[in-house]
């Protein structure tokens, strides 16, 4: 990967993870995503084949910087921390649709 790439997929995460955390997963498209940035819809999906793959590097790099504030001890596996990340991100979006 490119030094330009590589800091376009820090852009890309950095606008996707602030609109999903503002919007909800589900409410929060690529093209959204692509306006916010001013980048091509094209190149995000170079980038990342699908936006379920965008979050899931959200959530690796959440994983990564918070696991020690998550109970990280005490999980069993880092896919079982996967899954309660996953199950927090999924509560945080179905409350978004309440506002």
């Amino acid at each position: 990967m490119t030094k330009t790439s590589t800091k376009k997929r820090i852009f890309i995460v950095e606008y996707g993870y602030e609109l999903f955390n503002k919007g909800g997963f589900s409410n929060i498209t690529i093209n959204k995503i692509a306006k916010a940035g001013h980048f091509s819809v094209m190149s995000i999906y170079y980038i990342f084949n699908s936006k379920e793959a965008l979050q899931n590097e959200i959530l690796s790099i959440a994983l990564g910087s918070f696991k020690s504030k998550l109970s990280y001890k005490t999980a069993k596996s880092v896919s079982e921390l996967n899954e309660r990340l996953m199950a927090a991100f999924t509560r945080l979006d179905s409350r978004s649709h309440l506002q």
